[in-house]
C-alpha cells in the first residue's frame, strides 16, 4: 500500500537542492549587501599608491592624460579612460570596503578602504 503516491518521503532529492541552492544565494546577497561603506578611496598608478581621497570630498583626479577618476557622493567612479574595452568605466560607481575597479590598459587601481584598515604590510 503507498502513502500519498510519495512513498513516505517529504521532500525529494531536488527540492533540497533548491533549497539548499537558495539559502546559499540568500547568504551571500546578506553577506555583500552588509559591507561597510568606505571611507576613502586609494587610487595606484603602476602599483604604487598616486594618492588618497575621501569619499566625503567632491573631486575630479587625472591619474594621467589616460584615466580621470570622479570622487562624488559618497562613491568613486571611472569618469573617462582611453582604454579599448571601457571595462573601467563601465564598471560604475563603488562605495563599499573591498570594492575595487581596475584598469589592465592604464595599469591604475582604484580600492575602497575603511576607517583604519590597513592596506598591506611589507616585511
Amino acid at each position: 500500500m503507498k502513502k500519498d503516491g510519495l512513498n513516505g518521503k517529504i521532500f525529494k532529492i531536488g527540492d533540497l537542492i533548491v533549497l539548499a541552492v537558495f539559502i546559499i544565494a540568500a547568504a551571500l546577497a546578506i553577506y555583500f549587501m552588509t559591507k561597510p561603506t568606505g571611507s576613502e578611496v586609494y587610487i595606484y598608478k603602476d602599483g604604487k599608491l598616486f594618492e588618497a581621497v575621501s569619499l566625503s570630498t567632491e573631486k575630479t583626479v587625472k591619474v594621467d592624460e589616460h584615466i580621470t577618476v570622479k570622487i562624488s557622493g559618497g562613491a568613486a567612479y571611472v569618469l573617462k579612460s582611453d582604454c579599448k574595452g571601457q571595462d573601467c568605466v563601465k564598471a560604475g560607481k563603488i562605495s563599499k570596503v573591498g570594492e575595487m575597479i581596475v584598469c589592465l590598459p592604464n595599469k591604475v587601481v582604484m580600492k575602497i578602504v575603511g576607517d583604519g584598515e590597513v592596506d598591506y604590510i611589507t616585511g
